[in-house]
């Protein structure tokens, strides 16, 4: 099978079942969602031991969701599961437990490791933003809501594990 088809050189593609332009607010979300996978992809290249299979686990429910954004008859009937956001709660509050309590804003710093997942936070939040105009089910959103929370607290424990302090935002 050959990797082009000619099909899109006219600037259009294909959502499931339907035919859209590639400019279509589908398509730049679907878009954003592959770019926040190569980034998760990044990061994951150089976490170690756990992460790997979490980002993993995170990998497929988000290729589940670029699939709910172009499945625009629903043909899949696919759905975010309450355990798909259980399972980013638990692992939340697993670091949640190892890292100082928060009191105040934070920079971004830290270990390498810790940046990535910061910068891949900044991904699932713009994901977000463009996934509030699409009309999906709630666990959706709340997936996306809680995966930037993952990143976040991802960041934070990575930087605890190598004993870099965090830095306070000041004004």
């Amino acid at each position: 099978m050959k990797i082009y088809t000619k099909k899109g050189d006219r600037g259009k593609t294909d959502l499931i079942k339907k035919r859209v332009k590639k400019n279509d607010s589908k398509i730049h979300l679907v878009g954003e969602l592959d770019e926040l996978a190569v980034r998760m992809a990044e990061l994951n290249y150089y976490l170690k031991g756990n992460f790997k299979d979490e980002i993993k686990v995170i990998d497929k429910v988000l290729f589940k969701v670029a699939t709910l954004v172009i499945d625009v008859e629903n043909t899949y009937n696919l759905e975010v599961t309450d355990e798909e956001v259980k399972y980013l709660e638990n692992k939340i509050d697993l670091m949640e437990k190892e890292v100082p309590k928060l009191t105040k804003f934070i920079t971004y710093d830290g270990t390498l490791e810790a940046i990535k997942a910061s910068l891949v936070k900044t991904q699932v939040r713009k994901v977000e933003r463009l996934l509030i105009a699409e009309e999906l089910k709630e666990n959706v959103l709340t997936f996306l809501n809680r995966l930037s929370d993952y990143f976040f607290v991802l960041a934070r424990y990575l930087n605890h594990l190598e004993k870099v302090e965090e830095r306070k935002r000041e004004l």
